[in-house]
């Protein structure tokens, strides 16, 4: 399915910098939107593999079979889920869980008020939060910080301020959590909150 400026039903903002869909988008096939600014789904998007060149923002969830792609932002106000991998070039950021069967890189910050879990390793280009826990079967790493309510369990090592790209004087680059059940640190403070 090929979403377009052509697609049925796509309107346009007042403003022409986003375009809207008041309805859940639902396919077993790629879902491929080629639009050239931030789509917003009024509804859950749920298909076997999502392509966007630009943001995607969804007022319920994001399921997607295989893997998620994008240069630019994901949004949902419910979960993101994926049984590949994730992969964005802006930020990630859910009101429920982010779950990968595969990595999850973005980069820039992954946010989730719930928790977040990846069958692989986790990357981000600035930080990585989570209201409940982090769980990752790899590493992570994060050029920040990395924060969890309760719990982070990492299969290898976690790296915390690994950013070569400025200058971090001033910037706290620990990990956060209550409790730290597996994985070693590689580089960053650990504080048991």
């Amino acid at each position: 399915m090929k979403i377009d400026e052509n697609y049925p039903g796509l309107i346009k903002s007042a403003t022409n910098d986003v375009y809207i869909i008041d309805h859940d988008i639902t396919t077993d096939e790629l879902l491929d939107i080629e639009l050239d600014n931030q789509l917003i789904v009024c509804g859950n998007i749920i298909a076997a593999y999502l392509k966007s060149i630009e943001s995607i923002q969804s007022t319920g969830k994001i399921d997607i079979k295989s893997w998620i792609k994008t240069p630019s932002c994901i949004k949902s106000k419910g979960c993101i889920r994926s049984g590949g991998g994730i992969t964005t070039g802006g930020y990630m950021d859910s009101e429920d869980f982010i779950n990968a069967e595969l990595s999850i890189r973005c980069d820039g910050e992954i946010s989730s008020k719930s928790f977040i879990s990846s069958g692989g390793s986790i990357e981000s280009g600035w930080s990585i939060y989570a209201d409940n826990f982090i769980r990752c079967v790899d590493g992570m790493s994060a050029y920040e910080d990395i924060n969890a309510g309760t719990f982070i369990d990492v299969g290898r090592r976690i790296f915390a301020g690994m950013n070569p790209y400025k200058d971090l004087k001033g910037i706290n680059c620990a990990i956060r959590c209550k409790e730290l059940r597996n994985g070693e640190v590689g580089y960053g403070e650990l504080i048991i909150v």
